[in-house]
Parts: structure tokens; C-alpha cells; sequence
């Protein structure tokens, strides 16, 4: 969860990292899936070639996220 003011900042930084995963079979999907309290639950949706890379790809993708989302100074939780 994101605060209200990080939302549009955390989406397009989400997109981004979901554009540069390897063995995507469609385009990345960001989607707000709660608002409660000041806070914002985005998920990253990814459809991959080879369901063997699927835990690869989610801790990849997960970690460069987080790392992503630390470097603009967004809070996570």
C-alpha cells in the first residue's frame, strides 16, 4: 500500500518495471485494487511466455520494484 499522493507517481513507476520483465507475452497491467485510509493497494498484473520462469519473474520484478518505489522516496506498507 501507497499513500493517496505517491498513487500516480508508484502506477507509472510500476508500468515501467512491468514494461522492462523479460518473457512477457502481453503488456504489464497496474491496477488500483483498494483505497482505505489515505492508503492505495496497487497490483502489477504480467503475463509471461513460460510458466516455468513464473517464480523468477515475480521475485525479479518484486525486487526491482521495491527498489524502485525506495529510490523516489514512495513508503511501502
Amino acid at each position: 500500500k501507497i499513500d493517496y499522493n505517491d498513487l500516480e507517481c508508484a502506477s507509472h513507476i510500476a508500468m515501467k518495471v512491468g514494461k522492462e520483465t523479460d518473457s512477457l507475452a502481453n503488456a504489464p497491467a497496474v491496477h488500483i485494487v483498494e483505497l482505505n485510509g489515505g492508503k492505495a493497494k496497487l497490483e502489477l498484473s504480467l503475463w509471461i511466455n513460460d510458466a516455468g520462469k513464473r517464480s523468477q519473474v515475480i521475485t525479479q520484478t518484486s525486487s526491482k520494484l521495491v527498489s524502485e518505489l525506495k529510490k523516489e522516496g514512495i513508503q511501502i506498507g
